[in-house]
C-alpha cells in the first residue's frame, strides 16, 4: 500500500548537479550519475544541472536532458565561470522541493531504492539533515562529524553524502572551495545539532583527476582554514582534545599542525606544541614496534 501511496505523490527531494565539463570522461561521468539517479525506484521531483562548463557543451548536454526527460531536467547555465561554491549555490537556489541533494557529476547511487526509503522513512520524520553512507574503491564508509572536520578532518564525505532542507536558507562560502563541504556541514550542524545518518551504504564516491582536493596548493588550504575559524570562531581549545584524545598519533599530527599553523594565543600556542611533538614521537615509537 504505501508503494502505492509513495508513487501517487511528487518526490519531496531535488537533486542538483554542478557540473564542469572539460572533456568527453567527464560528460560520461555525468551520464553515469544521471543513469543512477534515473534507476531509482522513486526518482526525485527535479534534477537541476548548474552548468560551470564551457559553451561547447551546451549543445551536448541539451541532448542529454531530451535522453533523460522522465527526470524533468533543468539546466542553469552560468554567464561566465563562477566556480565550485557558486554554481552549487545556483542550483540550490532554484530547487523547488523541501530537501536538496548536491550529487556531484562524478558521484552515483549504488541502491535503487534509496530515494523510496528517503522518502518514506526520513522525510515522514522530517530529519532536519541526513549524512549518507558511502563506498569509495570497493571500501565503505560510515559518516561521523566532530569539530576536528574543521581541520580538513573530513570523515562526513563530500556534498553528495548530504541531504538537506531547502528551507535551511544554508549556502556554500564563495570564497571556499576545498573546505566548502566542511563550512556547510558545520553551517547546518550550529543551525540543527547533529544530524541523522541513513541506514546503509547508498552512495558510490567516483576518483578522478578533476576532483578539487588535487588541485589546491598548502597556502590555499591554510587560507581557508584562516576564513574558517574567522567566521566561526570554534573552541579551540575543545578541538584540541578531540584531535589528541580520539584520533590516532598520525591523524592527530596532521590535524594539530593545521591548527598550528593559524594564529593562536601563546597558551594555545605552547599546548599545540606540546600536542604535535607527542603525537609525531608516539607515532614513530608504534612504527618501530609494529
Amino acid at each position: 500500500m504505501w508503494v502505492t501511496e509513495l508513487m501517487n505523490n511528487q518526490s519531496s527531494l531535488s537533486v542538483v548537479i554542478p557540473i564542469y565539463l572539460r572533456n568527453q570522461e567527464d560528460f560520461n561521468f555525468l551520464k553515469r550519475t544521471l543513469d543512477s539517479v534515473a534507476a531509482q525506484s522513486f526518482p526525485p521531483s527535479e534534477v537541476i544541472l548548474s552548468n560551470d562548463s564551457a559553451s561547447n557543451f551546451d549543445l551536448q548536454l541539451k541532448n542529454l536532458a531530451n535522453l533523460y526527460q522522465t527526470l524533468n531536467i533543468f539546466i542553469v547555465k552560468n554567464l561566465a565561470k563562477q566556480g565550485i561554491s557558486t554554481n552549487t549555490n545556483n542550483g540550490i537556489s532554484i530547487a523547488k522541493s523541501k530537501y536538496v541533494q548536491v550529487l556531484h557529476q562524478d558521484d552515483w547511487l549504488c541502491d535503487v531504492d534509496f530515494y523510496r526509503d528517503l522518502e518514506k522513512k526520513s522525510f515522514v520524520t522530517e530529519d532536519r539533515y541526513i549524512f549518507l553512507p558511502w563506498r569509495r574503491l570497493d571500501v565503505s564508509y560510515h559518516p561521523n562529524f566532530d569539530l576536528t572536520s574543521l581541520l580538513g578532518n573530513n570523515r562526513m564525505g563530500g556534498p553528495s553524502g548530504l541531504i538537506f532542507p531547502s528551507e535551511s536558507l544554508v549556502f556554500f562560502d564563495e570564497r571556499l572551495s576545498m573546505l566548502c563541504d566542511v563550512d556547510f556541514v558545520f553551517q547546518l550542524y550550529k543551525k540543527f545539532g547533529r544530524p541523522k545518518v541513513f541506514e546503509r551504504v547508498v552512495l558510490e564516491y567516483g576518483v578522478s583527476d578533476g576532483q578539487a582536493q588535487n588541485h589546491i596548493s598548502q597556502e590555499q588550504f591554510i587560507e581557508e582554514l584562516n576564513v574558517i575559524f574567522l567566521k566561526h570562531r570554534p573552541n579551540r581549545w575543545k578541538i584540541l582534545v578531540i584531535a589528541w584524545l580520539k584520533y590516532k598519533p598520525d591523524d592527530t599530527y596532521a590535524m594539530v599542525k593545521n591548527l598550528e599553523r593559524l594564529e593562536n594565543s601563546f597558551l594555545l600556542g605552547l599546548f599545540i606544541k606540546v600536542v604535535v611533538v607527542y603525537s609525531r614521537v608516539l607515532s614513530r615509537f608504534r612504527r618501530i614496534l609494529t
